[in-house]
């Protein structure tokens, strides 16, 4: 071969060559370039990131605007880094580094622009409730809401009424921004990306938490706030010592008359005072029946009008007797725009947040509201020299003292507020209810109306007590719900369940705690039906106590209930117990390979302890919750918790 023939070749050798240089070169100058953009925009990231949550803390909206801007222009920056990077993603690694970095920069752009979106309506309230009447409260973290001006206060809320579109669409965009951070904790990437965009996680929580809670009030401002009218509402104050189904006994009530963003007057009575407008006269209503066999009543008061332990029930039997009684003593009939429970627990919360209060020398906290209370309408009064008419007035000056001092809270409290709202409404310790549908359902999608719908889930659970001559009690007795489920040995096919509640009575007979009587209701799906049940007793007041008594199955709130009596000495610990079929919409879940079921809390109970025994005949391949480790692998799902939410479980079954 000549030197005219290895010319070419060697000429295409150097071409090959010089072009995988240049490639080289083109890489590695891409690199280098991604690599420059990339490092100083994570810092500046999470300068901003810091920044803007200081900022929004403060309550400088400017500034916070100003620190997103800066965040996500450093986002984008970083974004086209990544994007030079390109030929490194097939290499182990640095590729999922870089997968992660791309996931990271995603979920930190979303989050951005939540915020931008949350600060743009703050805003824009701040700036309407400005122009109305120089509004400072919500810029300068010092001036109270009762310290505003009527405009401004309208001017505010109507802001806010206006913004709800905004703020539906701003919780969607906050549950995908936190469910993409939520997703970084499972890639391993480095710290360097994740801390970057931290603060941003931090400030997402609350102000989902914000916004889940602005969000239904914004819609129902007009009538909570009487935006154009006067709204009167009625408060219950449901004695959780004294477990009812709607809450807890209604010893108090109040009337609250609100207008245009104003509680323009607020009185509170014994509801006794009530009952007796109608004593000694022909005036009747039915009771339920529980109560007339095991109280004698043959009248329902308005004091025990909260039998239904759905809230919207509750509120509406409420207003009816109220009504019903006033107008019977040819008194003028209250017109009532609204309902609202809370327990002695709830106005605990709000005081830990307000202070101590002291009324007539006597200084309330969260621990010894409930104790205090009860203790002067039980006994204190007589010291005092009141008459019994009088002997509920202390709750009255305590009510109006707690709302003076929550309206008088400066901005920069009123996230602590919203906290202890949203654990109140979550956790059954207060429920609100309109007439008007619309504002209604806007209540039950917030989980603020205690109502008890049954979802779309095969199963269903809740445990009602009801408190009946057993005084203060409740606080002493500790409940144990236990829920099993196993194949059916009553019935050719499906499932039977047993529901039991371990009662112990760790009280004493004093004033105020005795032998605990309680008529309770387990509810289960719709078609349910009874097997047989045990602990149930006649009446502890009987010629026969200890005898077994009757249950009580009925179809009510869209479930089956089983009612029955039972009554636990102090020092006792007693089971009742109610084994039945469930219904064929279970047999179909668990054929299908998914069971769902939800544990709905009564209002005003306290944490009980829940068990769960589930057993399908089929083998567990996941749940949520997830039980622990020791128990994987076999056909029983088993969990042990607290009832101190409603729950809901999912049971995913080999076929």
């Amino acid at each position: 071969m000549d030197n005219q023939e290895l010319k070419p070749r060697r000429s295409y050798r150097r071409l090959v060559f010089f072009l995988i240089g240049l490639l080289l070169l083109t890489l590695v100058t891409l690199s280098a370039l991604g690599a420059y953009r990339i490092v100083p925009a994570l810092s500046t990231i999470k300068t901003a990131s810091t920044n803007a949550q200081t900022a929004l803390k403060a309550g400088d909206f400017v500034a916070a605007d100003a620190a997103l801007t800066d965040g996500g222009t450093a986002i984008t920056r970083a974004q086209s880094g990544v994007t030079l990077l390109f030929w490194l993603r097939p290499l182990p690694w640095v590729g999922t580094q870089l997968n992660g970095l791309t996931l990271t920069l995603d979920a930190g752009a979303k989050t951005i622009a939540v915020l931008h979106e949350a600060v743009g309506i703050a805003t824009e309230i701040s700036k309407v409730t400005t122009d109305a009447e120089q509004l400072v409260g919500l810029t300068d973290n010092s001036t109270p809401y009762s310290d505003l001006p009527s405009s401004a206060k309208v001017a505010m809320l109507t802001a806010l009424h206006n913004a709800y579109p905004e703020l539906l669409t701003m919780q969607l965009k906050l549950k995908i921004a936190q469910d993409d951070l939520s997703r970084l904790a499972d890639l391993h990437v480095s710290s360097l990306m994740t801390d970057a965009v931290k603060p941003f996680a931090d400030a997402l929580t609350p102000l989902q938490q914000a916004v889940d809670l602005l969000t239904p009030f914004s819609a129902a401002v007009p009538e909570l706030a009487g935006l154009g009218a006067d709204k009167q509402f009625l408060l219950l104050f449901a004695n959780d010592t004294e477990l009812r189904p709607g809450g807890g006994f209604m010893g108090v009530f109040g009337l609250a008359i609100t207008r245009d963003g104003a509680i323009t007057n607020l009185t509170a009575a014994d509801s006794y005072s009530v009952d007796n407008l109608v004593a000694g006269t022909a005036y009747h209503a039915n009771p339920p029946a529980a109560m007339t066999k095991y109280l004698g009543m043959s009248n329902w008061y308005f004091r025990d009008a909260n039998w239904s332990p759905d809230f919207s029930q509750s509120a509406q039997d409420s207003i009816q007797l109220l009504r019903q009684e006033v107008g019977a003593a040819g008194l003028p009939v209250p017109e009532v725009h609204g309902a609202m429970m809370f327990t002695p627990t709830f106005v605990g919360r709000l005081i830990n947040l307000i202070g101590p209060v002291t009324v007539d020398n006597q200084t309330f906290t969260q621990e010894n509201i409930a104790d205090k209370i009860e203790y002067q309408v039980e006994q204190g009064y007589v010291a005092l020299g009141l008459p019994p008419a009088q002997r509920k007035e202390i709750v009255s000056q305590l009510m109006n003292v707690v709302v003076e001092r929550l309206l008088s809270l400066p901005t920069s409290q009123w996230p602590a507020l919203l906290s202890v709202l949203d654990q109140g409404f979550a956790e059954k310790e207060v429920a609100l209810w309109s007439p008007k549908a619309d504002v209604q359902a806007v209540y039950h999608d917030a989980g603020w109306s205690g109502t008890v719908a049954p979802k779309a889930t095969d199963d269903t659970l809740m445990v009602v007590d009801a408190n009946l001559g057993a005084m203060k009690s409740d606080p002493v007795v500790e409940r144990h719900i236990s829920y099993s489920i196993t194949p059916s040995t009553a019935a050719a096919s499906g499932y039977d369940a047993t529901t039991s509640i371990q009662y112990t009575n760790h009280g004493t007979y004093t004033w105020k705690t005795t032998r605990y009587r309680t008529y309770t209701r387990v509810y289960a799906p719709l078609g349910s039906t009874l097997i047989t049940a045990s602990g149930n007793v006649v009446n502890d007041r009987s010629s026969t106590p200890g005898q077994p008594g009757d249950v009580v199955v009925a179809d009510e709130l869209g479930l089956t209930s089983f009612g029955a009596f039972i009554t636990i000495n102090p020092g006792e610990t007693q089971t009742l117990s109610f084994t039945y079929h469930l219904p064929s919409a279970i047999t179909s879940a668990v054929a299908a390979g998914v069971y769902q079921l939800d544990v709905i809390k009564q209002l005003g109970a306290l944490d009980n302890a829940l068990t769960l025994n589930l057993n399908f005949g089929h083998n567990i391949s996941y749940a949520v919750p997830a039980e622990a480790a020791t128990n994987f692998g076999d056909q029983l799902y088993t969990v042990d918790t607290t009832l101190d939410t409603n729950k809901s479980f999912t049971v995913r079954l080999d076929q």
